[in-house]
């Protein structure tokens, strides 16, 4: 590990960590959401009898016929099911939930800015440090309420230790 993480600093530092990983991990499931909510509202638009692909001549064909009467169907479920889905809810509340983690991110790094700026982990830093632990504990309330994607998880932590090594954190003298 090449560091020892005795000082209390490290708690903010661990604190970083966590919101960066929460950062990824969400903003990762958010455009997994906003891409399933693309294609569903894409299938939506483009077996419209009004649209353009529902022009073209391939659908006047035998085999056309029979793949175009699928695809309704499919789709006539989907238009029911996508309401109770509530993918625009959910991506409102993603949205929010990585806008706010990056924020307590950003004053994160600006205190630590501040602890190797002052050389100490004084108690006004202490104090701001509990400060944003208790709004990313907020945060988390409102996450939204799913098994864990262990895999993207995995992947996330990986990249959060090659962006913020522990080396790259100052241990103040005081």
């Amino acid at each position: 590990m090449g560091k020892k993480r005795n000082h209390p600093v490290w708690e903010v530092y661990d604190l970083h960590r966590t919101c960066r990983l929460n950062v990824k991990y969400w903003s990762a499931k958010l455009v997994s959401l906003r891409w399933k909510n693309f294609f569903l509202e894409y299938l939506l638009m483009a077996t419209a009898p009004s649209s353009a692909i529902a022009g073209l001549v391939f659908w006047n064909t035998t085999y056309g016929k029979t793949v175009w009467s699928i695809l309704i169907c499919f789709t006539a479920f989907i238009a029911v099911a996508k309401p109770l889905l509530k993918l625009s809810d959910k991506l409102e509340k993603l949205q929010k939930v990585v806008t706010l983690y990056k924020s307590v991110e950003f004053q994160i790094e600006v205190l630590e800015n501040d602890i190797q700026r002052e050389d100490e982990y004084s108690t006004i830093i202490v104090n701001t440090y509990k400060n944003l632990a208790n709004q990313v504990g907020e945060i988390s309330k409102d996450e939204p309420i799913e098994s864990v994607d262990q895999d993207l998880r995995k992947s996330c932590y990986k990249e959060v230790n090659e962006e913020l090594p522990f080396t790259n954190f100052y241990e103040p003298s005081k």
